[in-house]
């Protein structure tokens, strides 16, 4: 939400995980203006194609998603896609697990999504090239970590600069208090 706060114009949404037990959301802002779309699909690309359809449908001319596995992601990332998003169709962050941290768009395109070999080291690779197969322009951003191990929270820890993602290194600081930091994270 922070990052989403420091660029001009840009407006935030959360599409969270609507099953039960995960439809707690007391973290957010208080903030009544705040669209909150349930996410809906069985897997992640079923899921990313629900939330840009939302988007979209609510009248985004144009639309990024950023997962929760990046909280190091700073709003010069974000104004860089916005940015690259005024002369490209579609802009990634390519993760350095094969993955990517961000997607953004100016139109749907479902085909992105459909039958993508997720959680796997050939998503972007995928995604780019179904892209171009169908003519879109591709913007590409800097490559960056996302956390989903141990040693991507070892990594966040000691990312610079130390003032990006401060909730996150609060809860790492926690851990370490109570005898250290878990050795695999749940990956999507």
């Amino acid at each position: 939400m922070d990052v989403v706060r420091g660029v001009a114009g840009a407006r935030a949404a959360v599409c969270y995980d609507g099953a039960e037990g995960f439809a707690d959301l007391r973290w957010l802002p208080d903030d009544p203006g705040l669209p909150l779309f349930a996410q809906r699909g069985a897997d992640l690309g079923a899921r990313l194609k629900a939330c840009f359809a939302e988007l979209f449908s609510a009248g985004a001319g144009k639309a990024v998603a950023i997962g929760s596995d990046t909280p190091h992601l700073g709003a010069d990332a974000l104004r860089a896609a916005l940015a690259l998003l005024d002369r490209r169709d579609l802009v990634l962050g390519p993760a350095t697990d094969g993955g990517y941290y961000l997607i953004g768009l100016n139109a749907p395109a479902d085909f992105l999504f459909e039958g993508i070999p997720w959680s796997t080291p050939r998503v972007f690779a995928e995604t780019v090239r179904r892209a171009e197969r169908r003519g879109l322009r591709v913007g590409l951003l800097p490559e960056l970590f996302d956390v989903d191990t141990a040693a991507d929270l070892r990594a966040l820890e000691a990312a610079e600069p130390a003032s990006r993602a401060p909730a996150s290194r609060r809860v790492l600081r926690t851990l370490r208090a109570r005898g250290g930091v878990p050795g695999r994270c749940e990956r999507r």
